[in-house]
């Protein structure tokens, strides 16, 4: 839950990131998923989402063009229930060894 929270956080403060161009965009949310997102968590309905600036204040009078184009990332993170539940079948598996043979022990009582 802790990694869950500060996951969020992280792709929050890189969904307030701009980016010149798409392709630039699509570089940063794939860098974040390889460097942040663990078999665990994978990013849910990702979008390059188009910012329009305009040079002043307040809306635009009509047939403006805008002063320039930039790109955001928006996404979610979800949970992989499935991998979750695989791992933690897998860390519940022990083995029990010991270096005494039951044939001898058996024998010596």
């Amino acid at each position: 839950m802790r990694r869950e929270k500060e996951l969020g956080r992280k792709l929050c403060r890189l969904s307030y990131k701009t980016f010149t161009c798409r392709a630039d965009a699509l570089q940063a949310a794939d860098a974040f998923a390889a460097e942040h997102l663990e078999k665990h968590y994978r990013p849910d309905d990702s979008q390059i989402v188009t910012v329009v600036r305009y040079g002043k204040r307040g809306p635009p009078a009509k047939g403006t063009e805008p002063e320039e184009i930039r790109y955001r990332i928006k996404a979610k993170l979800k949970r992989d229930n499935a991998a979750i539940v695989e791992e933690l079948e897998r860390s519940g598996r022990y083995i029990l060894a010991t270096n005494v043979l039951s044939g001898t022990r058996g024998a010596n009582q």
